[in-house]
């Protein structure tokens, strides 16, 4: 076997093992599901059949296979029998799978691949000028909203946007875009746009879309580190740039270790208790015994010892503090209960009341009727 012969078979075997992209008639995605297509398509030999830049012949025209031109002629024509079996297989969505099943002529009555594929495009990106006008519109109101946002994530989907312009025949300059993205960004980065602003269309100092790109980055990352966030993924931000509502909070802050001085639990600060308002009637006994508490915890907690450990070494006065304070807390519980139980056995009193009432008149009917 040549070199050439060994070079083909294992360029067929690669071929065999490409993985057919499907499209479910999604218009969002028929963009990046073409360009896929298309990929696949250059290495089974079918992409310029697609694009226009080679035509099949008819499927009754005659063909020499010593001929050179008429070889080109054979291998369209298995192109487009690969492009237009692969287009079956790949459009599982019933809209466009009809619309690849209805692609044939006279020419071509088993199906034309370059028919097929212009009527795709048609369908799921026109470029007419009412979709023009809504794309145009779409990039305009395209605005980064919260700075939780990537900017970059943003700034690739205007890049797609001008492109798809472009292909309408309607340009934005690198400067317009520039401009749009500057103008449309939180207040976290107004301490940056007057030094973009003055570089675009700055010959001496010019800003470009690279530059902007990069500075950006640096910028969001900075935002990040200042609001002590590490991980971006953590975000769930909603399409209006809104994020629920403490969870913001709860993602900046740090975990507080130290012990709360209001109910004595880890966790929490004083000022965030969940008891605070239940023990506001103690007040003066949270206070009392503070400066000894204080002191067990500024001692014990930057060690990591645990709640047993501290009560074991602190002091005696912190301990009968704590020991108090739980004895506040079981009474208050207790008399809450009781107070609760106080008042369901005077509503079933008031319930048999009314019921003994009701059993006299009654009584007092039946005798009359006798």
């Amino acid at each position: 076997m040549s070199v050439r012969d060994h070079q083909e078979n294992e360029m067929s075997e690669d071929v065999k093992t490409i993985r057919i992209v499907t499209f479910h008639d999604d218009k969002a995605k028929f963009r990046m599901w073409a360009k896929k297509f298309i990929s696949a398509g250059a290495t089974r030999g079918y992409a310029d059949l697609l694009s226009g830049d080679v035509v099949a012949p008819a499927h009754d025209e005659e063909l020499d296979p010593d001929s050179e031109e008429d070889q080109m002629k054979i291998k369209a024509r298995e192109a487009n029998k690969k492009a237009y079996n692969d287009l079956i297989l790949a459009c599982e969505g019933e809209t466009s799978f009809n619309i690849v099943d209805e692609a044939y002529s006279d020419r071509l009555p088993k199906g034309d691949a370059r028919m097929a594929w212009e009527k795709l495009e048609r369908k799921f990106m026109p470029d007419t000028s009412a979709h023009k006008v809504k794309l145009k519109g779409r990039f305009t109101q395209n605005v980064l909203k919260h700075w939780k946002k990537d900017p970059d994530d943003w700034f690739t989907s205007l890049e797609t946007m001008r492109t798809r312009l472009y292909k309408m025949n309607h340009s934005i300059s690198d400067e317009d875009l520039m401009i749009h993205i500057v103008h449309n960004l939180p207040k976290e980065y107004d301490d940056c746009i007057m030094e973009w602003e003055r570089r675009i269309g700055n010959p001496r100092d010019p800003l470009t879309v690279d530059d902007l790109r990069d500075e950006l980055g640096l910028k969001y990352d900075m935002i990040l580190k200042r609001k002590n966030i590490r991980v971006k993924d953590e975000f769930d931000i909603s399409d209006d740039g809104s994020d629920e509502e403490g969870q913001e909070t709860a993602l900046i802050a740090k975990a507080y270790k130290g012990r709360c001085y209001n109910c004595g639990n880890f966790g929490h600060k004083k000022a965030n208790c969940p008891n605070k308002k239940k023990n506001q009637g103690t007040k003066n006994d949270n206070q009392c015994g503070g400066a000894a508490f204080q002191k067990a915890n500024a001692t014990h907690v930057a060690s990591g010892a645990t709640e047993k450990q501290i009560v074991g070494t602190t002091t005696k006065a912190t301990r009968q503090m704590l020991v108090k304070r739980l004895m506040t807390r079981t009474l208050s519980c207790s008399f809450s209960i009781v107070k609760q139980s106080r008042k369901f056995w005077k509503n079933v009193r008031n319930t048999l009341s009314k019921r003994r009432l009701e059993m006299k008149r009654l009584m007092k009917k039946i005798a009359k009727a006798m």
